[in-house]
């Protein structure tokens, strides 16, 4: 009788959901480091706890997803309301890590890639919180991308610095190459953001999507970074314009329903000089604030640089190939 060999790829969809769990796992710490990294606390001890009455979770509460959907969102001892978000997290990470497994394979690159997404996460979520993404994730995931560049230097669809670049010769291509890609990474996006401030007289550019451009280029190489930051302003206009597009509707519904409606006098009372007086300074307060919001105070620009560079590493080759197909030219 044959022996089954149980990491052969006959097991691929067994696999992927054992890495989907690794990956609801994974996502509940990565709630702990999105909490407690901002805050410079330990994020090992001590052991996950209530925010709201201090009490510590116990094992069978910090199942991922299952806990949350059996304690319907709240602690077993106080009752506080548990932000679904925690839920989110987990389940997001368990798909992205499905889909890296899925698009990737039996590689090195997939775990390597896996926990640079994980660093991803970490500045996404706390860039939403803080509007800072913490040195320890943009700084320490660029040292962890040129080690890797130097220790596993080249396999099959690994890192994508590898596949081409100025040092192609070398010995220690890879790592040259991730030192490049590094540093055009942070440079584009200084320059960029020196000359946005300078138009727009105020900071266009937060010096922690700097450093984190300086992981990007480090991880996916210089060519590629520029994908990175054409794909994340995309993303970012796109957005951007759909959340102006909605507050703009939500001002007008706002402002109509304090405006006087003259449509019936006969059926109403008319308002008097004061309530007339008092009810334009609303509406010119209303004005004044919806003139004052900006693109920049909805969504910091992180999380689109982490979902355009997690896009990149699992659709690399369909980008490439659109690209080439589009322009005629061979753009890798």
């Amino acid at each position: 009788m044959d022996s089954i060999n149980f990491f052969s790829s006959e097991f691929f969809w067994y696999h992927s959901f054992m890495v989907f769990l690794m990956g609801t796992l994974v996502g509940s710490f990565l709630n702990v480091c999105i909490y407690r990294i901002p805050a410079k606390k330990s994020i090992v001890f001590p052991n996950s706890y209530c925010y709201s009455c201090g009490s510590p979770i116990r094992w069978y509460d910090n199942i991922p997803l299952l806990s949350y959907i059996i304690l319907r969102g709240r602690c077993r001892d106080c009752a506080a309301r548990i932000s679904p978000r925690y839920f989110f997290i987990e389940l997001l990470t368990g798909i992205i890590f499905f889909l890296s497994f899925w698009r990737l394979g039996y590689t090195w690159a997939t775990p390597i890639y896996i926990v640079f997404i994980c660093y991803f996460i970490i500045a996404t979520f706390t860039d939403f919180d803080h509007w800072i993404i913490p040195d320890s994730i943009s700084i320490g995931g660029f040292f962890l991308a040129l080690l890797v560049a130097l220790v596993v230097p080249s396999f099959y669809k690994g890192l994508i610095i590898t596949r081409a670049g100025p040092f192609s010769g070398f010995y220690f291509a890879s790592f040259l190459n991730a030192l490049v890609g590094g540093a055009v990474g942070f440079g584009l996006l200084y320059i960029i953001g020196v000359i946005g401030s300078w138009v727009f007289q105020k900071e266009a550019m937060g010096g922690g999507d700097i450093k984190l451009f300086a992981l990007v280029g480090a991880l996916l190489g210089w060519k590629n970074t520029l994908l990175v930051i054409a794909l994340s302003s995309f993303i970012g206009a796109t957005v951007g314009l759909i959340l102006i597009l909605v507050e703009h509707i939500a001002f007008k519904n706002k402002r109509r329903t304090l405006q006087v409606d003259d449509s019936e006098p006969s059926t109403r009372t008319q308002p008097n000089a004061d309530e007339l007086s008092h009810l334009n300074e609303i509406l010119a307060k209303l004005d004044k604030a919806h003139k004052g919001v900006s693109l920049s105070r909805a969504i910091p620009f992180g999380p689109y640089i982490a979902i355009a560079s997690i896009i990149v590493i699992l659709w690399h080759t369909e980008i490439t190939n659109a690209l080439n197909y589009l322009f005629f030219v061979r753009y890798y």
